[in-house]
């Protein structure tokens, strides 16, 4: 992870400054533990606290009940 710009605590809340992650892609072949990143970014997509821009890449809903 040293050198990899992680944003989406530090800004990634509109679709201009939406990161790409690449662990949201669903690999066909995978060996060793099974990871739960592509299925956690599925549901919040669905539930509407991130979405994805028409680049791919995704950024957090600012919720108005906070």
């Amino acid at each position: 992870m040293k050198g990899e710009k992680r944003s989406f605590g530090k800004g990634a809340v509109a679709p201009e400054s939406a990161v790409s992650l690449p662990y949201a892609r669903k690999d066909l072949i995978r060996i060793g533990v099974r990871d739960y990143r592509p299925k956690a970014v599925e549901i919040l997509l669905y539930q509407g606290k991130i979405a994805m821009n028409d680049d791919g890449a995704y950024y957090l809903i600012r919720s108005s009940a906070v």
